[in-house]
């Protein structure tokens, strides 16, 4: 061999080895993976957990199929129409009705919204008379709240029957909706640019106008505050209305935010963005070589506080929570799925035909809010309690009373608040909501007219916050 060629060669081998070593190109492989042999298409809907550990995943083709939790096929339903929401799985809680528990809910094409039972048969079918667009959110109680392109949110009944209809303005298309721990439905609509809260009943709570149309589905944070993408920005809404911040991004986002432990907010355009809770961008992500563009894999953050999400360059990322590089998995085709981590740290995502599954080494997701796409493995859509702890609630309850002193007006509500304080320490709950709602009435009564419109905000944001604490540590 001639040696300037083979010294050549060695160069450019070391060139390599330096050029991945520096760019942390760490390889990851699953611990298991399914092939779903009859899929045609990418599966580019995102997966869910069922409670039995059964996993499904959607496909443009138009089959859902469900793996057992042995990552044997279990079965493939076949829709006959594209599949164009992510499967949502009702999950009932201890004391709830367990007669629906495992039923998945699906979106479609062709204007259909289907129920289907644990053992692969369909239940019943909705039609919304358009694309469905809004992937379904499950309440406490049940009922299915789906959006379409047709500018309506459609409450469905467990039994299938429609509970009532709310409509937007006629050209918008409803995106996907989420449940508060009051049962109050969020959800933005592309188009109109509105962001709408709407109560269990189907009125209206509020409505908040934005710059541009509503692209993703909403997160809520344990305060209430909701963060919710608008093509080019990120918006944080009060949950009576009206904008905390909105910052620009990276490009356009399609993939829903994420929620840490510590409250970041983690989000995808072109690259990922970590944000504080004032705003404030704590650092983003890029990747050497990452494919720009709009990313639609919302990230899922795990107990350790990794941050795992899809991108458009085939591969799915881990980064640590200072932005940093951990590893990445190559799937051979453009992400789009969103990640989740099930309650044994397990990380379960699509890519191309095949579904993966990988060892995180957490404990779990992250002890937030919203963790990761649609708030739970069985993208439900739905936070059923604030992670407010006892202390934080004492916390905030002499927050309250501080600022109450502060404004220098009604004196005679601080008596009330330290009640309630009281009521607190001696684990008697409903004195002490109702001393904190005769509060938020007053407040809200004298926004804008006694009090000054932020001070009365963020006063009914924290008390807000309180009403909703359950008594569980």
């Amino acid at each position: 061999m001639d040696v300037r060629r083979f010294l050549s060669s060695l160069c450019v081998l070391l060139l390599l080895v330096c050029f991945g070593a520096a760019l942390g190109a760490a390889p990851q492989d699953p611990i298991w993976g399914v092939t779903l042999p009859l899929a045609t298409e990418d599966v580019l809907n995102h997966v869910a957990l069922g409670p039995d550990g059964t996993i499904y995943a959607g496909s443009l083709d138009g089959f859902l199929y469900a793996i057992n939790p042995d990552k044997t096929l279990k079965w493939a339903y076949d829709t006959g129409s594209s599949i164009t929401t992510d499967p949502a799985i009702r999950h009932a809680a201890p004391g709830e009705d367990p007669q629906h528990n495992g039923t998945v809910y699906i979106g479609l094409g062709d204007g259909r919204v289907l129920a289907i039972n644990p053992a692969g048969g369909l239940d019943w079918t909705v039609y919304m008379g358009c694309v469905v667009c809004g992937a379904p959110a499950i309440a406490k109680d049940g009922t299915i709240y789906v959006g379409a392109r047709s500018s309506q949110l459609v409450a469905i009944n467990p039994d299938g029957s429609t509970k009532w209809v709310f409509p937007t303005i006629e050209t918008a298309a409803v995106q996907d909706p989420v449940v508060g721990p009051d049962g109050t439905i969020y959800f933005g609509t592309s188009w109109e640019n509105r962001f709408y809260a709407v109560n269990p009943d189907g009125s209206q709570e509020w409505v908040v106008n934005l710059e541009f149309p509503v692209t993703t589905s909403p997160a809520i944070a344990r305060d209430g505050m909701i963060y919710v993408g608008a093509q080019w920005k990120l918006y944080a809404i009060y949950p009576w209305g009206g904008v905390e911040w909105m910052q620009s991004l990276w490009g356009q986002i399609y993939a829903s935010p994420a929620i840490g432990a510590d409250g970041t907010i983690y989000a995808c355009a072109d690259t990922l963005v970590a944000h504080n809770t004032d705003g404030s961008e704590k650092w983003h992500f890029h990747f050497a070589g990452m494919m720009p563009g709009v990313h639609s894999s919302s990230p899922a953050v795990d107990a350790n506080g990794v941050i795992y999400f899809g991108s458009l360059d085939n591969h799915l990322y881990a980064v640590h929570p200072d932005g940093s590089f951990y590893w990445r998995f190559n799937g051979y085709s453009q992400i789009h799925s969103s990640p989740l981590i099930d309650d044994d740290g397990v990380l379960c995502m699509c890519s191309s035909h095949s579904v993966y599954g990988f060892d995180t080494g957490a404990s779990g997701p992250a002890n937030s809010t919203w963790p990761m796409y649609r708030q739970d493995p069985a993208r439900n859509g739905r936070l059923d309690t604030f992670l407010i702890l006892t202390l934080d609630v004492k916390k905030l309850l002499r927050r309250v009373i501080a600022a109450e002193l502060n404004t220098g007006i009604e004196k005679s509500l601080v008596p009330k608040l330290e009640s309630a304080l009281q009521a607190l320490d001696m684990s008697r709950l409903t004195p002490a909501k109702n001393n904190v709602k005769a509060f938020i009435n007053h407040v809200s009564a004298q926004r804008a007219k006694k009090i000054p419109v932020e001070a009365a905000d963020v006063l009914i944001r924290d008390a807000r916050a309180i009403l909703m604490y359950d008594g569980h540590d």
